[in-house]
């Protein structure tokens, strides 16, 4: 089963940003707080810089939430630092390889003998 739920545009509002998902029957607002821009990956920070290289997650976190029915009062999604720590958690689960590895040189997360 295909993604029914896509992001069309997004921009950052002060420190916070606003993704809005489309698909089905019209378009949700998805608010990203500042704590999820900053933990998704360090050194912390929250810009569109940011939230352009992690967009795919952020929208994988709020399709899951469309799903499960998970709108705060406003009719909006929101992700917080909680989903993203949720995100990192269950990626570390499904993929035991050092999740470092792509930040460090030469190494590529598979065993490599030192010579020496």
């Amino acid at each position: 089963m295909g993604s029914t739920f896509a992001p069309v545009r997004y921009r950052t509002i002060g420190r916070d940003a606003v993704i809005l998902m489309g698909g089905g029957k019209g378009c949700r607002p998805v608010q990203v707080t500042q704590d999820a821009l900053t933990d998704i990956q360090s050194p912390p920070r929250c810009d569109t810089d940011r939230l352009s290289q992690y967009l795919e997650v952020f929208a994988q976190i709020a399709e899951k939430k469309i799903e499960a029915g998970e709108f705060a009062f406003d009719g909006r999604i929101w992700i917080t630092g909680n989903d993203v720590r949720a995100w990192r958690c269950n990626r570390l689960e499904t993929d035991p390889i050092d999740q470092d590895a792509e930040r460090r040189p030469g190494l590529s997360g598979k065993f490599q003998p030192t010579l020496g």
